[in-house]
């Protein structure tokens, strides 16, 4: 498993995006508190080109596992996402919420989770346009307007322990 999780560090460090939080360490408990606001995230040595960023927040848990969070037509001259900003505040990034930040209410009694945090730059210039007027915009949506369009990503893994 470490040889695993240093691989994936090393991935992220490789690709040169960068991501991290300081309200906890890699493959490390997620503080209580941020269950249901999610902590500020910050990134670096995005690539050129850029456009936009994506963020996801997907527990890797099989039996309870999905997507909990994200957060997508961030602007390429963002470098963070504020705390608190799932919950409908106003943050540094000023992207399009697509799902409110919860993780404790999908992982309560099932045993410890691996929360992936991800970011990625894509050469999209905006999701919504994408969409259009479409009103329930999916994960898999999100996913295929991202395909051949992402230029670099970076994870960032936390633990819940219920």
């Amino acid at each position: 498993m470490k040889a695993f999780i240093v691989a994936i560090a090393l991935l992220s460090l490789a690709n040169g995006l960068y991501l991290r939080t300081h309200a906890f360490k890699y493959n490390e408990e997620i503080p209580e508190e941020n269950m249901t606001t999610n902590p500020t995230f910050e990134w670096q040595f995005p690539p050129e080109g850029t456009k936009t960023f994506v963020f996801f927040a997907t527990d890797l848990t099989p039996s309870v596992g999905g997507l909990r969070w994200v957060v997508y037509d961030i602007p390429s001259n963002a470098n963070m996402i504020t705390k608190g900003y799932g919950d409908g505040k106003s943050g540094e990034a000023s992207g399009v919420n697509f799902l409110p930040f919860k993780l404790r209410s999908h992982a309560e009694g099932s045993g410890d989770h691996q929360v992936e945090f991800s970011l990625y730059a894509t050469e999209i210039k905006s999701m919504a346009e994408w969409f259009g007027t479409k009103e329930q915009v999916t994960k898999n949506d999100i996913v295929g307007a991202m395909e051949g369009k992402v230029l670099d990503f970076a994870t960032f893994i936390g633990v819940i322990h219920a």
